[in-house]
């Protein structure tokens, strides 16, 4: 029982870290493209 819950658990906080993961790698790409796109503009 324990060790069930304890893997499930895990899964858990792997599935969290990686949407979050996820999340702010698009945060970045999204930053990065519009950095660049301004970048443009100024020049």
């Amino acid at each position: 029982m324990v060790l069930i819950f304890t893997t499930q658990l895990l899964f858990l906080t792997e599935l969290m870290c990686f949407c979050v993961y996820d999340y702010f790698d698009q945060l970045v790409q999204k930053w990065y493209a519009e950095a660049i796109i301004k970048g443009y503009f100024i020049r």
